[in-house]
């Protein structure tokens, strides 16, 4: 047993030791996940991340892996996550390249519900003709016309922001990292 460890030990030495030796290609690109030349595998792991990294690819700090420009690492899902605009907590999932459609979707189709209950609202208290309300429907018709106008406006606006944000070719996260004042200066990306 004490052989096994010595063993172990030496190897992990190595290991660290060979890391070290490899951990930065470029000063600007920290490369610490490329894998020591010990075996074929890693050969070929080895050039698949120089490969992504001369493609443009950065390496992920948390996952240790090549990651395409414009992606983000989301600390809540642990992955890296292509063009992510955010993490959304209702869906509890990342919001980015490949569900962003259904996102604005959803807001769109929670937009035209709140919608229709603001005007269904509106109708059955301003109409004529329609059969009389008692004061108790009165007031849950006008405070639920009034809430609904809230999500109405609300949902409005977050749409609008996400259509700019789709014309202006940014993601959230890109609006806050480039700051408000300079995306509407026009530093939109390309």
């Amino acid at each position: 047993p004490i052989s096994f460890i010595e063993e172990s030990l030496r190897k992990c030495e190595e290991e660290t030791n060979t890391t070290e030796q490899n951990k930065t290609v470029d000063d600007a690109v920290n490369v610490q996940c490329i894998p020591p030349l010990s075996d074929s595998r890693n050969t070929i792991a080895r050039e698949q991340t120089l490969e992504a990294i001369q493609k443009g690819f950065i390496i992920c700090r948390r996952c240790n892996i090549p990651r395409p420009p414009r992606s983000h690492h989301c600390k809540i899902c642990d992955r890296c996550c292509c063009r992510m605009d955010h993490h959304c907590p209702m869906v509890y999932n990342c919001i980015g390249q490949n569900n962003y459609k259904y996102f604005l979707l959803t807001i769109f189709y929670c937009f035209i519900g709140c919608l229709i209950g603001f005007f269904s609202g509106m109708i059955w208290l301003n109409l004529p003709g329609l059969p009389k309300l008692s004061t108790g429907q009165r007031i849950f018709i006008t405070v639920g016309a009034g809430i609904g106008s809230n999500f109405t406006m609300g949902m409005g606006l977050f749409l609008c922001f996400h259509l700019w944000l789709i014309s202006n070719n940014l993601t959230t996260l890109e609006l806050l990292a480039l700051g408000i004042r300079n995306a509407f200066k026009g530093g939109a990306l390309e």
